[in-house]
């Protein structure tokens, strides 16, 4: 990292005795990366070390507490849990001052990042972006903060689209990037390998659903198997009912099920025909035969029709 210097703005109408000339800024630094990535784990770290050996240069400044997000998107601060925390702190006047290497770092949301700082300003706590030598408290910075911040969401923006371009592309080859489901692992050549401990539930599960036993019966079954092998897992009827829905377990995959509409909270939504889908038979290994699950189906559908017209007759008002 470069050298950098730290200009220092106060505002003079806040009471803060923190901010009197001959005490000490309590100074927090915030950093994030956007993945797990182990490359990412070394740039956090290198972040962090960056940052401390910068406030130890200053004499003014006193570093209260490293605030880290881990594998964090900054498209929305609701579940980036280290920076609300921080947030947290800074209204309950424990931070004078903020450090952080970009405004990307700091949020690739236009509307969060302009409303954080907005709210740090009135509380009278600057914050400082490294890369852009930029304070939140001068004035002049104002114009050039909201245009990188507009800038940071744009490219937040783009990026998503080429990941969803680069996964249609994949799974128009036969070759979807998701994770395996429950029965499964990936090996080194991230194919899908049955795992045969989970494998004999769920063969008994598409068995016993296929005998239309009762869902009380299978789950008991099921939860005993766990308790033999010592296993704190438990089963539900939920848990059940997905898995009998899964077309994976007959060797077939069905792609973008669910779809992502904003690219700034990741929200996921049902793919009803907002999206291309891909269905790619033979993918991996069976559990099950095709014939055993398409019977399964069937079962489920009568069970569905039968409480439908249950539910339906039970709404009819009889005159006599």
């Amino acid at each position: 990292m470069k050298e950098t210097k730290v200009t220092i703005y106060k505002k003079s109408n806040v009471k803060t005795s923190s901010m009197h000339k001959k005490e000490l800024l309590r100074t927090a630094v915030y950093c994030r990366v956007s993945t797990e990535h182990e490359a990412q784990k070394s740039s956090l770290l290198i972040q962090k070390k960056a940052f401390e050996d910068l406030v130890k240069k200053e004499p003014r400044l006193l570093l209260t507490e490293v605030y880290m997000d881990q594998g964090k998107s900054g498209g929305s601060r609701e579940k980036r849990e280290a920076f609300n925390h921080m947030i947290r702190h800074c209204y309950e006047g424990k931070i004078d001052l903020v450090i952080t290497k970009s405004i990307s770092r700091f949020g690739r949301n236009l509307a969060d990042t302009a409303e954080c700082i907005r709210d740090l300003k009135g509380l009278g706590v600057p914050v400082y972006f490294e890369e852009e030598h930029l304070n939140t408290m001068d004035p002049s910075a104002d114009l050039v903060i909201f245009m990188l911040a507009a800038i940071a969401q744009e490219e937040l923006n783009a990026h998503s689209r080429s990941i969803r371009w680069v996964l249609q592309q994949s799974a128009c080859l036969g070759k979807p990037s998701r994770a395996v489901c429950y029965g499964y692992e990936k090996n080194r050549d991230a194919q899908w390998k049955i795992v045969p401990s989970e494998a004999e539930k769920i063969q008994l599960i598409f068995q016993m659903a296929a005998e239309q036993n009762l869902y009380e019966e299978l789950i008991y079954r099921l939860n005993d198997m766990e308790r033999k092998e010592g296993s704190s897992f438990t089963w539900n009827k939920n848990k059940v009912y997905r898995i009998l829905k899964k077309e994976e377990y007959m060797g077939d995959i069905l792609t973008h099920k669910t779809i992502s509409i904003d690219y700034l909270t990741h929200r996921q939504v049902k793919n009803k025909g907002l999206s291309v889908q891909y269905y790619i038979k033979d993918h991996h290994e069976p559990i099950i035969s095709r014939e055993l699950f398409h019977t399964v189906q069937a079962v489920l559908w009568d069970r569905y029709r039968c409480k439908k017209i249950q539910k339906d007759t039970e709404k009819i008002t009889y005159i006599y």
